[in-house]
């Protein structure tokens, strides 16, 4: 099972010169953004994640910034 989200960042602030956002079932993170910002940003984008088994994403930030999660919907087998 996977949900179809859009995630947003709003307000960004970076360590360095980047951050970025990752959306995955929650447990071990992969090493993998789905979005990536710089300071002062506003970014949008479509992320489909598996859910872990209690049907939950869990959202990782390097970085600071607002995070918005839509959910579009769920997909099953």
């Amino acid at each position: 099972v996977a949900a179809s989200n859009n995630l947003t960042v709003v307000g960004t602030e970076t360590y360095e010169y980047r951050g970025f956002a990752t959306v995955y079932p929650c447990g071990t993170r992969p090493d993998v953004s789905n979005l990536n910002f710089t300071n002062s940003m506003t970014v949008a984008g479509g992320v489909v994640s598996p859910v872990d088994r209690n049907g939950k994403v869990c959202v990782y930030l390097y970085g600071t910034a607002d995070v918005l999660v839509d959910v579009n919907g769920l997909i099953t087998s």
